[in-house]
């Protein structure tokens, strides 16, 4: 018995150890909280913490060391967006704890008739409603650019581009089944998709008054101001 509890105080050890050194974490110290100026831990205001996670992550971590309180947050896996971003200039966090679906498969039971050339707009001549956004804006195009935010690591790398999605708007006015069509980087895919995850719609696609199932398909650009 006593060897049995000596070897599980042993293992409990190494393991405890095992994790202390897995996940690592390395501090910074600045003037101003867009990190320009480095300086002593005592001279500082605030503090940057960078995190090597378990799972291959890297969590960065802005600290205002005046309230102890985390006025940025951002994790990356590689280069791809991951987890719960904070950020010091939004209302809400960014939700990146998703995956992307790559594809560019047709829903077969959406509606195909060549009657509705256009499911963005209304069209009076054939009795067709299009969706209309529950936040307010004209249409998805406006949308999104009111909701995404360029990433830094995009502009710093001159990450620009088209990409294309696609998304269903079912009779209940839900979206599903978000698919990157043809993408650009996974940063600029992924931050993109986060905002049409965003998107709610107040009714369905209407023809004749009755609700059918529409799969959307939309360009979306990412220019730089050179």
């Amino acid at each position: 018995m006593v060897n049995k509890k000596l070897f599980l105080l042993v293992f409990s050890f190494i393991a405890f150890t095992f994790i202390l050194n897995a996940q690592t974490k390395t501090e910074r110290f600045f003037k101003d909280k867009y990190l320009n100026k480095e300086v002593a831990e005592s001279k500082a205001n605030y503090k940057l913490i960078i995190y090597k996670n378990l799972d291959e992550t890297i969590t960065s971590d802005v600290i205002d060391l005046n309230n102890d309180k985390t006025i940025r947050s951002s994790t990356f896996k590689g280069e791809e967006p991951f987890g719960i971003w904070i950020s010091e200039y939004e209302k809400s966090n960014f939700d990146y704890n998703f995956h992307i679906n790559y594809s560019d498969a047709f829903c077969n039971d959406c509606y195909k008739d060549s009657l509705v050339k256009e499911f963005f707009e209304n069209n009076d001549t054939i009795n067709y409603k299009a969706p209309t956004l529950s936040t307010g804006e004209k249409n998805i195009f406006e949308f999104l650019a009111e909701k995404i935010n360029y990433p830094a690591f995009a502009k710093e790398n001159n990450i620009q581009g088209q990409l294309y999605l696609s998304f269903i708007v079912d009779e209940n006015a839900t979206i599903t089944d978000i698919r990157v069509n043809k993408g650009v980087h996974i940063i600029l895919d992924k931050e993109t998709v986060r905002v049409l995850r965003l998107m709610k719609f107040s009714n369905p696609c209407l023809l004749n008054n009755k609700p059918i199932k529409v799969q959307f398909k939309l360009p979306f650009i990412y220019r730089l101001d050179n």
